[in-house]
């Protein structure tokens, strides 16, 4: 007998004495059609308004369900004549057909969202009906900025003529998109030449939104409640600080106790140290003394801060793991409720190196910042004690702390030179009373002026202020993104094109999520161990090897035929509208790097995977774009800065 029937017979043979739940014999699942060019990239489609599922490719084909609502996101699975065979989900399989011209194509994952204008210090973005009375406005006029302030007033006041060429303007109070989901996907760019000799880009762009509408409060700050953590240093020079801020306290009471503002300014109190394993004698890593929650008042901050004492022994090197400390602060508070959000920094000395090992956790301060403020809604601030002992440390402590507290118009960081206690008791009492001082004004209605041309300490925490109580009136009064399908806008301010209008973000699911933080564990590991070994000629092949086999599980999204980190990564990388110190290396180039070039590379990464690993773990930031998607297929968006 033929082997090859020998096969055939021993397979059939085999399916017959098998169990029922062991047979070989396994559905195929239908995948999306790919984006041309591309081998884990699906097309998708966004619905038009009319757009409706049917059973068959026919507009007298029965309908499912009723008629779908604008902005529903759709995998393709099949594109024939004009019409598109399309589910909600990759993996699912198609649900029913729509017609091509009631959707529209999204073949890139890039979306826009807007900046916050009282921290850029810019006016409301308007939206054009099409390029041509955009680039009129922009390249038509000598004089566009009297121009842009009459089409805002007029767009505000909600005109309606004809030939008015704004079909809708940014919402007056702001929408955060890390609180009140929604999506302005790209469908087009171009760069341009904009006034002021500024490069820009006009954007095309459509509106999602998945906002709940709650009805306006008649009080909007009614709610309103400002926490504050202190995170403080307490190695063995800090006694004579904690003793300060301490007595700061105790006054910050006394004013509280006798204002409006009591239930409404919480406090929090962390130590940090180092890691016991290279210091046992130390007594702690990281400590809460007082838990930031609705109760945590003022005095129980008084009672905390008398148990925080500096340590008895001195830890090793100078640096300590202030980042652990940060993190302490944000993880072991209770911060719902606020809608001011601060931590407060306190220490003599640099954050502990990645590079050192021993750190709570391994993130860069870039990373740190955009976890406080865009995952979390905290401001930071830091207050760098520059004592003598840590002369040789100080300009490392101030890059670091000056990216932790950066903001839109400077940073939120203050050297104390000399560790001057006078001048540190100063800058506490200061921002603590400031901070009371705009709780008491929100409480009575007062919106924060902007102060755009003084760049003080008090001016900065008062424009930080501003912008959360925007965001909070957003929230409070029911504020929602354009309610727009198609649009145009420039991604820099009409008035002054050097400052920037939107915040270019990156949509990706869970699953992509998930297979960019894998992907990128496995360069690090894989690199580490060539470094270790003083030979990374077998880092890209053991690479290929690790993503290979990743690769097999459909949902990894992984490709194992890379030529760059940026496809290993994710083949949604290719096409960002950015430069990346990562993304481009091919196994050319990563030989050519020298042994610190390429650490530094490998510290940047690692940075950012415990950013991608905490945006994994926090259920909030998970967004379902349809009904009944699996998890998997829930989206976020990241900012691009963020990608690796």
């Amino acid at each position: 007998m033929p082997r090859h029937l020998l096969q055939s017979l021993w397979a059939a043979c085999l399916i017959l004495i098998l169990p029922p739940t062991l047979a070989p014999v396994q559905a195929q699942v239908r995948e999306p059609l790919k984006i041309e060019g591309r081998q884990t990239l699906f097309q998708r489609v966004i619905t038009r308004t009319g757009a409706t599922l049917r059973t068959a490719p026919q507009p007298t084909a029965q309908a499912i369900g009723r008629t779908l609502d604008p902005f529903t996101l759709f995998y393709v699975y099949e594109r024939s004549n004009r019409w598109l065979n399309v589910g909600p989900n990759a993996r699912s399989g198609p649900t029913g057909w729509i017609e091509a011209d009631k959707s529209i194509d999204w073949k890139q994952s890039i979306v826009v969202a807007f900046n916050n204008p009282a921290s850029f210090q810019r006016e409301r973005t308007l939206l054009f009906k099409n390029r041509e009375a955009m680039d009129q406005l922009i390249h038509g006029n000598t004089d566009v900025v009297p121009q842009v302030q009459a089409l805002r007033t007029a767009a505000a006041e909600g005109s309606s003529r004809p030939d008015f060429p704004v079909v809708s303007i940014e919402p007056k109070n702001h929408i955060d998109i890390d609180q009140s989901f929604y999506l302005l996907p790209i469908l087009n760019a171009e760069r341009q030449l904009l006034h002021g000799n500024v490069r820009g880009r006009y954007l095309e762009i459509a509106s999602i939104t998945k906002q709940e509408t709650p009805a306006p409060q008649s009080d909007p700050f009614q709610n309103f409640k400002a926490g504050i953590v202190f995170v403080i240093d307490t190695t063995i020079s800090m006694d004579p600080y904690i003793d300060r801020t301490r007595k700061a306290m105790e006054r910050i009471r006394t004013v509280i106790e006798r204002s409006d503002v009591k239930d409404r300014v919480r406090f929090g109190l962390v130590g940090f140290r180092q890691d016991m394993s290279i210091s046992p004698r130390i007594e702690y890593h990281t400590k809460t003394f007082l838990k930031l929650s609705q109760t945590s008042s003022a005095q129980q901050f008084s009672q905390a801060i008398q148990n925080m004492k500096q340590a008895s022994v001195p830890t090793p090197g100078f640096d300590e793991d202030s980042i652990g400390g940060i993190v302490e602060g944000v993880e072991g508070s209770d911060w719902s409720g606020f809608g001011a959000r601060f931590i407060i920094l306190i220490t003599d000395a640099g954050p502990r190196p990645v590079t050192m090992g021993h750190v709570r956790s391994p993130m860069l301060p870039e990373q740190v910042n955009s976890y406080l403020k865009e995952s979390r809604g905290i401001i930071p601030f830091a207050i760098h004690l520059k004592t003598p002992a840590g002369r040789n440390d100080h300009a490392y402590a101030e890059r670091s702390y000056r990216a932790i507290s950066a903001t839109a118009s400077g940073s939120n960081y203050s050297a104390i030179d000399n560790g001057d206690l006078d001048g540190f008791q100063n800058r506490i009492d200061a921002l603590a009373e400031q901070i009371i001082d705009l709780t008491n004004q929100s409480m009575r209605g007062v919106v924060a002026a902007p102060r755009p041309d003084d760049n003080s300490d008090s001016a900065r925490l008062q424009r930080e202020w501003r912008a959360l109580q925007l965001v909070h009136l957003g929230r409070a009064q029911g504020e929602r993104a354009p309610d727009v399908f198609r649009a145009w806008m420039i991604d820099r301010s009409l008035d002054d094109p050097a400052v920037e209008a939107l915040d270019v973000r990156v949509v990706l699911t869970r699953n992509q999520l998930a297979t960019l933080r894998d992907v990128a564990r496995s360069i690090v590991d894989k690199a580490e161990g060539g470094l270790q070994e003083m030979d990374s000629r077998s880092f890209f092949t053991q690479l290929r090897e690790a993503v290979a086999i990743m690769a097999r599980d459909p949902t990894r999204l992984a490709r194992a035929d890379f030529e760059t980190l940026g496809d290993a990564l994710g083949e949604y990388l290719r096409d960002l509208p950015y430069d990346s110190p990562i993304t481009s290396i091919t196994e050319q180039d990563w030989m050519r790097r020298t042994g610190p070039q390429q650490r530094a590379l490998i510290e940047t990464l690692k940075s950012k995977i415990e950013f991608y690993e905490r945006i994994y773990n926090t259920p909030q930031k998970w967004i379902s774009l349809h009904d009944g998607l699996p998890d998997g297929e829930r989206v976020t968006t990241l900012p691009l800065r963020q990608m690796p």
